[in-house]
């Protein structure tokens, strides 16, 4: 059996694992690198003769939005995904043509797939449940179990000749508002493990970052300031909307409008009908809220930044991707002293958002897409409201399962090394880069 990182390997990028077992080949995650662009932002694969299964543990833009074009140069390959991420994953996919359509064809680079071929993909897509054993071959089967990480996320568990090989994909082992926490196996000879958040941190309480939060909201508020929470549409979005949705009510925060984009609106509704992790009763609250506090931004958005009086903003993409509502918004914010930005989720380096923060720190300008200096005059925080396992879930979690060997991924390097080194006497540890053969 082999494990060969095609893309997230000692990075967070293009996730697309390639796993060979026996005569199968199967590939977990087919994503985009978020802070590149064209051929480059795709997993390598041109080495691969054949694919047998697609496994997709979830929707975000670095897990599947390479998924059409993978399909489409191995047509005979078997999708398989949690029956809860299907028609999300069908949804991000065709807003993913939506968006490279609007966006490339100006810089003229390539548009990857069209909406026919996400159509196209339902007839390869294998639903399953969660915490169900499917066989795929005599020898080799898999569950799919939740990850707690965003709506229809899974991790998968891969079984072969008794041999139990656990890929986490992202996950959270803690209760967020909107997610219950990621199930685990009772046991895995190998862990291939996400490191997002392996550099040793101060540890911080969800609930003194909600408190934090809060109190930076209030406070633009009383200057009469705007605020803009860039957030992933999966994930983040309702989160955040869960969370001021809370304050409104129990009004910790001053009846203010609510702004969100259209594709935050399409997910929260998807979320409200379809996520089986709340009750019917807690969804229906979110739905009521919503209603009652929520508005969907207008096509002509420009006007209410020009409205006095504050505001709350809610915009898609979490990283200030350039041409979208938070990039655009936040572009013409940052240069009023009363308004502020506030990061919620993480920043992949070179992108937008992580630039602004490292900016600010730096005491420097925002060099936009066009070269343009802009002056920095807003607050600009970040906020840990991550739905990745934060460095004391991601040491918890092999103490938990005790593996014999672990695999770590979806990190930078150092945060990889930072995990390999506290667990160095009690595991096994490999950090691959990308095209780099494990046997297993």
């Amino acid at each position: 059996m082999k494990f060969t990182a095609l893309g997230g390997g000692q990075e967070i990028g293009a996730n697309c694992f390639l796993y060979e077992i026996k005569n199968k080949v199967i590939i977990i995650d087919t994503g985009r690198h978020p802070g590149k662009e064209g051929y480059e932002s795709l997993p390598e694969i041109s080495g691969l003769g054949y694919v047998d299964y697609i496994i997709i543990t979830h929707s975000h833009y670095d897990h599947v939005s390479a998924l059409p074009w993978v399909a489409m140069k191995f047509p005979e390959a078997e999708i398989i995904t949690a029956r809860e991420n299907k028609n999300l994953m069908i949804k991000i996919l065709h807003n993913s043509v939506s968006i490279m359509k609007r966006e490339n064809e100006e810089k003229n680079d390539p548009i990857f797939y069209q909406h026919s071929d996400v159509t196209a993909l339902k007839r390869s897509i294998s639903p399953l449940d969660f915490n169900t054993n499917v066989p795929i071959s005599e020898d080799i089967s898999i569950t799919l179990l939740p990850a707690g990480h965003v709506m229809g996320s899974s991790s998968v568990l891969i079984e072969v000749d008794g041999q139990k090989i656990f890929h986490t994909g992202d996950f959270s082992l803690t209760k967020q508002l909107s997610m219950e926490p990621a199930s685990l196996p009772d046991y895995a000879d190998i862990v291939i493990s996400e490191g997002t958040y392996g550099k040793t941190e101060k540890i911080v309480s969800r609930q003194d970052e909600e408190k934090r939060l809060l109190k930076s909201i209030r406070s633009t508020i009383k200057n009469g300031g705007k605020i803009l929470l860039p957030v992933f549409s999966l994930g983040r979005a309702q989160e955040v909307m869960y969370f001021i949705l809370k304050e409104l009510d129990d009004k910790k925060i001053p009846k203010v409008p609510v702004y969100i984009n259209g594709m935050v609106t399409g997910l929260a509704n998807h979320y409200i009908a379809n996520y089986e992790g709340k009750s019917p009763k807690e969804r229906n609250w979110f739905q009521r809220k919503m209603r009652k506090y929520i508005k969907t931004i207008p096509d002509d958005y420009s006007k209410l930044l020009k409205i006095k009086g504050s505001s709350i903003f809610i915009l898609s993409s979490g990283m200030l991707l350039e041409d979208t509502l938070s990039y655009i918004f936040a572009k013409k914010m940052m240069k009023k002293k009363n308004n502020s930005i506030h990061f919620v989720g993480y920043l992949c380096k070179d992108t937008p958002g992580e630039k602004l923060v490292q900016n600010v720190k730096n005491g420097k300008k925002f060099t936009d897409e066009k070269g343009k200096e802009h002056d920095i005059n807003c607050k600009v925080e970040q906020f840990n409201f991550s739905a990745h396992a934060n460095y004391k879930d991601l040491i918890n979690l092999p103490r938990i399962i005790q593996p014999k060997r672990i695999i770590y991924v979806h990190g930078d390097k150092d945060s990889l090394l930072n995990l390999a080194d506290e667990l160095q006497y009690e595991f096994q540890i490999d950090i691959p880069k990308n095209f780099q053969e494990i046997i297993l």
